[in-house]
């Protein structure tokens, strides 16, 4: 009476054990960014190419394939703006708004229904652009929109400077598979692109995301599997004043400063990723250990005659925590 009185507390022990790993492995699931999807659509692919012009504004071409799982009227376009480490201003003018090899025209009102146009209107912190273009549920399509931006580019006594929001926060939904790239209309007739000297590149936002620069080109590519909803992705490079000679230069040096906070960023992002490694791997090994304390458990409880002794060895499962944006 008194070993199977042990044998159930002993159950109810590993139980109550198991059942903490439970709800730990629950909370940390809660803090993973969800998937989400705006209402009758989802953004699969983003493709945006950005020029950096003499003058230093920016030539951009974005594309978008939307997937439809309802019927729309059209699509919400957002382009971020705001203020420089100068105290200029960005602006964004629109060129054209184009759906596979059809070009829209701009209007300065639609009503649902409406098809093949578009509308532009300034928000708090951008633009907005209203795209008419009715889909049925089960329809995709790739929505080109062009426009020039100014502002984001400056030019300081000892380098030029490139940073942009290229994903801004105000997405409705996620942007996966994202691939940005710039190069430099003027670099040819400039100094020479030596990367890790003249030519830097950093990029802020999802841990995921990485970035390479080209020397020979010049060119930086920044990828991210996915930019979630209420999150951004932000471009910083730094090149030879010279390939904007049309935008003139502050007196004021800036590597030295760009360098210090990219340091101190990526000190942040590393000790974000050290602890999102210890937290994943610290719940994988408590979820193996729980499992396998089960399985003694039951094996316990079974017939001495089949089960003499039971060795249990478990592997803990290490999950590759994916690089944040790496500095070059």
């Amino acid at each position: 009476m008194n070993t199977l009185a042990a044998k159930v507390s002993r159950q109810r022990h590993l139980f109550a054990r198991f059942a903490s790993v439970c709800v730990l492995v629950a909370l940390a699931l809660l803090l993973l960014p969800v998937a989400a999807h705006a209402d009758g659509y989802s953004m699969t692919q983003t493709y945006i190419s950005a020029t950096v012009e003499a003058d230093g504004s920016l030539t951009v071409v974005e594309g978008r394939q939307f997937d439809f799982d309802d019927d729309i009227n059209g699509v919400f376009w957002e382009i971020n703006t705001g203020s420089n480490q100068q105290g200029g201003t960005a602006g964004v003018d629109v060129l054209s708004v184009e759906e596979e090899d059809t070009a829209f025209n701009k209007v300065d009102s639609a009503n649902k229904g409406d098809s093949g146009v578009y509308t532009v209107e300034q928000t708090g912190d951008g633009v907005r652009i209203k795209v008419f273009s009715p889909h049925e549920s089960g329809d995709s399509a790739i929505y080109y929109v062009s426009y020039t931006m100014t502002g984001a580019v400056m030019n300081w006594a000892d380098t030029a400077e490139l940073y942009w929001k290229f994903v801004g926060d105000g997405w409705s939904a996620d942007s996966d598979d994202v691939e940005m790239e710039v190069c430099f209309a003027n670099a040819a007739a400039g100094t020479a692109a030596v990367k890790g000297d003249n030519f830097r590149a950093w990029g802020h936002g999802p841990l995921t995301g990485d970035v390479s620069l080209d020397e020979d080109e010049p060119m930086v590519t920044y990828t991210i599997p996915c930019v979630h909803q209420g999150e951004f992705a932000e471009a910083r490079i730094a090149f030879p004043s010279d390939w904007v000679p049309q935008l003139a230069a502050s007196g004021e040096e800036r590597m030295s400063t760009i360098l210090s906070e990219e340091k101190e960023w990526a000190d942040e992002a590393n000790a974000r990723r050290a602890h999102a490694r210890m937290i994943a791997n610290a719940l994988a090994v408590l979820s193996v250990v729980a499992a396998a304390q089960s399985l003694c458990s039951s094996c316990a409880s079974a017939s001495p005659s089949r089960f003499s002794r039971t060795n249990i060895s478990a592997m803990c499962l290490r999950p590759t925590i994916p690089p944040c944006f790496r500095p070059s």
